[in-house]
């Protein structure tokens, strides 16, 4: 009972900076002081990482104690901070073989790191680029159809992070890059925010978490919007938006455009290496197409002098100035003329199916972009419109069942909690480092949210003002 008492009592205090924001109240006096053990999530509240094959890594941490020591120092290799994550065991692939639908899928890598395609065998993928895979099956492919194949490899889905500690719900969520730490504890429900959240009823909190989880997405989108727009535009740069500038403000918003600038890098890289392949493709065809003309015409000049040869002895035939011997050799070398021309003539038929199965893939490929820019940018639109009224209703609701204006905001006593990453580093080992909201996650990590510093100088009673 005491423990479900210590939970319901930290549930309470999970949003109260949410609604501190959004739907306001003027209230005075002091806050009362964190007790150590009253935030501290109970050991069996944590759900459970999810179970892994026996060839991957155990990330399962336990409930963080804010008395235990302090983490260690990440290895620099550990810490990294960059967007270019190597494939790893459980990363879902999209795979697509150009004329080979057969093979155009997603795949999951396996525990042992491989991924397994019909008809062309396992892969080794784990610890490597997308690039390297495109390489190593294009290089499969090419000597199955003995000619070159032109494959893109995308990550669609990396291994899930995990939060634990002080949050509303622990437990695994889903990666995209340039997450940090403080978008992994917005998706875990957020984190208490002062003890004022007892005054306050769990429906108004709750209303607020969701419309902080909202604007965080929000943010994301408008960002998403603008590299979009971008892409849509041929443009190199992403253009500031200003919903997003006044939203964030310009450090956040700098700092999620550079997310999306490595994403365009990313995606245009993949289509500039797709357009090259093609357009060697399409020489190629070229050059195969002149040749076998070339030929073609050689062969129809022989054939024309062979059969004026055969024309002359055909007629000494009939004189009886020649023998039959000679005739019949020279209309077996008009017949094998023949021959060589229908086989030209085949050569460049197959040639140019190549040329033009080539034209038409580039020319596919330049369409499925532009509605593939467009339909995302619609589908980025929809969401944003419903984020947008997602928030102001969360809003609405939080200020009709606290009574407070929405125009008033609590006072800020938001504290500081204490941040920590698990992660695997180069050596095959756990790390522990401190880190803080801005942190930069990779696939596979353990966030730990801690307990704060008591802050000094609390009063210990806490008054509500008229309003």
């Amino acid at each position: 009972m005491r423990m479900h008492q210590e939970w319901r009592q930290s549930s309470c205090t999970i949003a109260v900076l949410s609604v501190a924001v959004l739907c306001g109240g003027s209230l005075a006096g002091s806050a009362q002081t964190f007790r150590e053990g009253a935030l501290a999530t109970p050991a069996a509240m944590v759900p459970e990482v999810p179970s892994r094959p026996p060839q991957e890594d155990n990330y399962a941490v336990g409930t963080f104690d804010a008395r235990a020591e302090p983490a260690t120092t990440l290895a620099p290799d550990v810490l990294g901070e960059s967007d270019d994550y190597p494939i790893q065991s459980g990363d879902r692939l999209k795979i697509r073989v150009y004329d080979r639908p057969d093979l155009t899928a997603e795949y999951r890598v396996n525990g042992k790191g491989k991924v397994r395609i019909p008809t062309l065998g396992a892969f080794d993928a784990a610890n490597g680029s997308a690039a390297r895979l495109e390489q190593a099956i294009a290089d499969a492919l090419e000597k199955l159809l003995q000619r070159p194949g032109i494959v893109a490899v995308e990550i669609v889905e990396r291994r899930p992070i995990f939060v634990t500690g002080l949050v509303a719900k622990p437990g695994a969520y889903r990666f995209t890059a340039g997450m940090a730490v403080i978008h992994a504890a917005a998706l875990a429900g957020g984190t208490p925010s002062s003890a004022l959240a007892p005054w306050l009823p769990s429906d108004a909190l709750r209303e607020g978490a969701r419309a902080l989880t909202s604007e965080d997405e929000l943010k994301r989108l408008f960002a998403r919007q603008a590299r979009l727009e971008a892409e849509r535009n041929d443009s190199s740069e992403i253009a500031m938006p200003a919903e997003l500038l006044q939203l964030a403000g310009s450090d956040e918003a700098g700092a999620l455009l550079q997310d999306e600038r490595m994403v365009m890098k990313h995606r245009r890289e993949l289509l500039d290496r797709q357009v090259a392949l093609l357009n060697r493709s399409i020489e190629e065809a070229k050059t195969e197409v002149k040749a076998f003309q070339n030929e073609l015409a050689k062969i129809q000049e022989q054939r024309s002098i062979r059969q004026a040869a055969l024309d002359t002895l055909d007629t000494l035939s009939k004189k009886g100035l020649t023998t039959k011997q000679r005739l019949t050799d020279s209309q077996f070398l008009l017949t094998s003329a023949d021959r060589d021309a229908q086989t030209a003539i085949a050569n460049i038929s197959r040639s140019q199916q190549n040329l033009d199965r080539a034209e038409r893939d580039l020319a596919i490929l330049t369409i499925e972009r532009k509605t593939t820019i467009a339909k995302d940018l619609q589908d980025v639109e929809q969401h944003i419109t419903s984020a947008k009224l997602t928030i102001d209703s969360s809003r609405k609701i939080a200020a009709r069942i606290t009574g407070l204006p929405t125009a008033q905001t609590l006072e800020d006593r938001k504290p500081e909690f204490r941040y920590e990453i698990i992660r695997k580093g180069s050596d095959g080992r756990l790390h522990t480092a401190q880190a803080t909201e801005m942190t930069i996650l990779q696939p596979g990590d353990v966030v730990r949210v801690g307990a704060p510093e008591p802050a000094p100088n609390l009063p210990t009673s806490t008054s509500v003002s008229s309003n």
